[in-house]
């Protein structure tokens, strides 16, 4: 054992300098009975119950269905309506060129951008035999698939959005010649806007004929 070193002047320090003495078996008694185990803690026997969380709003069938665009047209009395996927443009009285020895629902062809496409007089195609036209009615430029077709029309009106869920089919007679084209019909104010179906339309065999 070391022996403590005597002070600079061969003294031994005063008694109040010493350090107090602690009675270590008196503070660990009193940190053991201040510590909390695992044994005297009441662990709950199953666990809580999650409080639930607030519902998620239902999803409505309307709410999952995407609102379709639609190109307002009319011929004559009648109301039509075609998907925006197909429509390229509307034209103001372009340039046609008859072209002899087709029927008489093809009107001709007219420049698009340096393309070359058929215009066809759409109320004579769907049966009215009897309908005119003149250079100054719109056209409406129209694609699908591979193909590319300029469909006269009396007027251009709007462009509309409409709830799929509200497209139904017609409760009265349809022409013969509309039948194969008809997407289904849809009231809008105070009309009947019959909705065509732009891809059975444009790639139907009677029109693949002569377009």
């Amino acid at each position: 054992m070391s022996k403590k070193k005597n002070s600079g002047n061969g003294q031994h320090p005063p008694e109040s300098d010493l350090p107090e003495m602690v009675d270590l078996s008196a503070l660990l008694s009193r940190i053991s009975d201040s510590l909390i185990t695992l044994d005297t803690v009441e662990m709950p026997t199953q666990e809580p119950t999650p409080t639930p969380s607030s519902p998620l709003p239902d999803i409505t069938p309307e709410a999952a269905i995407i609102p379709l665009r639609y190109l307002i047209v009319a011929l004559d009395k009648d109301t039509y309506g075609f998907s925006t996927e197909h429509v390229e443009e509307v034209m103001i009285e372009p340039l046609i060129t008859p072209v002899p020895g087709l029927p008489d629902w093809v009107v001709g062809v007219t420049n698009v951008h340096g393309d070359v496409a058929s215009v066809i007089h759409l109320k004579k195609f769907l049966g009215e035999t009897d309908a005119t036209w003149d250079r100054q009615k719109p056209v409406v430029l129209t694609h699908a698939n591979d193909q590319r077709i300029a469909l006269l029309v009396d007027n251009v009106q709007s462009i509309h959005t409409f709830p799929a869920e509200e497209i139904f089919s017609p409760p009265y007679k349809i022409a013969t010649e509309l039948v194969p084209y008809l997407q289904g019909i849809i009231r809008h104010e105070d009309k009947v806007i019959h909705l065509l179906d732009c891809e059975s339309l444009l790639t139907g065999e009677a029109m693949q004929q002569f377009a």
